[in-house]
C-alpha cells in the first residue's frame, strides 16, 4: 500500500509539480544555471515546427467555417 502525499511529487501541492513559478523565472534560472547556449539548443526545432502549426490552424479554422454543417 502506498501512502499518499497526492500528485506527482508526493508533497501534494503545486510546488511539487511545477519547478518554475512562471516563464520569467524560468529562462532566469535556466540561463544562470546551465547558460544562454541551453536555451537555444531546441530553437531549430521550434522554428521548423512553427510554421507549420500555423498552417495547420489556418486550414483548420477556416474548413470550420466554410464546410457545412457548422455548430454555433
Amino acid at each position: 500500500m502506498q501512502g499518499g502525499g497526492g500528485g506527482v511529487g508526493g508533497g501534494g501541492g503545486t510546488a511539487a509539480l511545477y519547478a518554475y513559478k512562471g516563464p520569467a523565472q524560468a529562462i532566469y534560472s535556466i540561463a544562470a544555471k546551465e547558460g544562454w547556449r541551453t536555451l537555444y539548443k531546441g530553437y531549430s526545432t521550434v522554428s521548423q515546427i512553427a510554421p507549420a502549426q500555423a498552417l495547420y490552424m489556418a486550414t483548420y479554422q477556416t474548413a470550420k467555417k466554410t464546410l457545412p454543417g457548422r455548430r454555433n
